[in-house]
């Protein structure tokens, strides 16, 4: 019985040392939107219309958490939005949008399309919406 316990207790003693430890810059990070758990990530090449006005053509980056506009009308800097994923389908992932620097402004929307890997949706600027879509993934 004794041999049994100190063999088992040896390869038990053996077994710890032939491990590691792996600290927090060896484990890939799992947070939403990595790699294929959320393949809306990119940047895109996308066109806005609406009011009348004629089609825009501009970027789309999406990164884990936010969406950054390259140029929206009426605005002289990129629009960073924050976005909050809201549901799904077979064929379609769903996000409201925040605008970062106006929280408490109108809610966008955007719907990417898994079929196709492209985004669409609604911003509204100064009171005034645009739809976008995405024609291209560039990135």
């Amino acid at each position: 019985m004794k041999r049994i316990f100190y063999t088992l207790l040896l390869l038990f003693c053996f077994g710890l040392t032939a491990c590691t430890v792996a600290n927090d810059t060896d484990i890939p990070s799992q947070t939403p939107g990595d790699g294929v758990l959320s393949p809306w990530r990119g940047s895109f090449t996308i066109e806005l219309t609406g009011n009348g006005s004629q089609t825009v053509t501009t970027t789309l980056r999406v990164t884990g958490s936010e969406m950054t506009f390259g140029r929206l009308p009426g605005v002289s800097a990129p629009v960073v939005a924050i976005y909050l994923h809201t549901g799904s389908s077979d064929t379609t992932e769903y996000f409201d949008l925040t605008q970062k620097e106006n929280p408490t402004g109108p809610k966008w929307v955007a719907v990417y399309h898994k079929k196709t890997g492209l985004w669409s949706g609604v911003v509204v600027i100064g009171g005034a919406s645009y739809q976008f879509s995405a024609t291209k993934r560039t990135l």
